[in-house]
């Protein structure tokens, strides 16, 4: 089950059929559009062939795999800038009818960092929205009851929201977002979510706004055609990261690194939003691409 960034309780994710990738008549291999599998098959080192008939345009797929969430470590915040966290923490109590307390305990943390001009810029803010959808859930949750209904009903609720650094590259930084619901059940829930953004400006961006059109394409189409292959532990299988806006997913999804020599790389990853799995996530490393204009939107030119 995934926890809304919000904190408001999660709803379940089915896992779907396998779907399996079919190549369209040859007039019709262009760019892969993102709504699904991969046009055609994968060529050597991972790109697409067919996809996109354009050297520029194939962005290299270094590995996939089904991992735990990239680690997320200390806030790493491009060469000039200082990345920081701030807790806002809040609490609701509700008297129960059987004299009791329930307990609601909700911490988000807001994400800023502060360039070398001194100004600082609001990356993520504080969630009123989600302390008042939270606050809502918790307190329907106990409404109506009788006294008999108490007896094995949790009372400490909790909500969370937490960064993680996960790296940069030029004037990007990559994080993960966490969030955490728990209303006393015996599993509670845990989502973690890649977010990218350009420090320069202080907005959440997404891949297709640093990659051209074509290379979006070859991207999309290369996580299609290797998606439905990857296998985990315990008989995991691709199947389990099935996405219906496959795009989007990529797009929305995705870190910017740098390797020991400094070149950028790009990896997606996603939770299954399957209880059962934890935190593994269908995981896709490239090499970013080398042209100007991409070098340029990332702040390395």
């Amino acid at each position: 089950m995934v926890s809304k960034i919000s904190g408001n309780k999660p709803s379940a994710i089915q896992s779907p059929k396998a779907q399996v990738a079919k190549a369209p008549p040859k007039a019709q291999q262009v760019a892969a559009q993102g709504k699904g599998w991969a046009t055609n098959g994968a060529a050597k080192g991972g790109t697409v062939t067919g996809a996109v008939n354009n050297n520029a345009a194939k962005v290299k797929l270094l590995s996939s795999k089904i991992d735990s969430m990239p680690a997320a470590g200390k806030l790493i915040a491009p060469k000039g800038f200082k990345a920081a966290t701030s807790d806002d923490k809040r609490t609701d109590t509700l008297a129960l009818i059987d004299g009791r307390t329930a307990k609601l305990d909700w911490a988000s943390a807001s994400l800023s960092v502060k360039g070398p001009d001194g100004k600082t810029r609001a990356l993520v803010g504080k969630d009123d929205a989600g302390f008042k959808a939270a606050q809502n859930d918790f307190r329907e949750n106990f409404k109506g009851l009788k006294k008999e209904d108490m007896q094995f009903l949790s009372t400490d609720w909790e909500n969370s929201r937490s960064f993680g650094g996960v790296g940069s590259a030029g004037s990007m930084m990559s994080v993960t977002q966490d969030n955490g619901y728990d209303s006393g059940g015996a599993h509670p829930d845990f989502n973690s979510q890649l977010a990218t953004f350009d420090v320069r400006t202080g907005a959440k961006v997404t891949l297709d706004q640093l990659v051209s059109k074509e290379q979006m394409a070859n991207i999309v189409a290369s996580v299609g055609s290797a998606l439905p292959r990857l296998k985990g532990p315990d008989g995991i299988d691709g199947t389990s990261f099935h996405t219906e806006d496959l795009a989007k997913n990529v797009a929305e999804n995705f870190a910017l690194t740098s390797d020991a020599k400094g070149n950028p790389q790009i990896t997606v990853a996603w939770m299954s939003g399957i209880h059962a799995l934890g935190d593994q996530a269908a995981t896709f490393t490239f090499a970013a691409p080398t042209d100007s204009a991409f070098r340029q939107k990332i702040g390395l030119e």
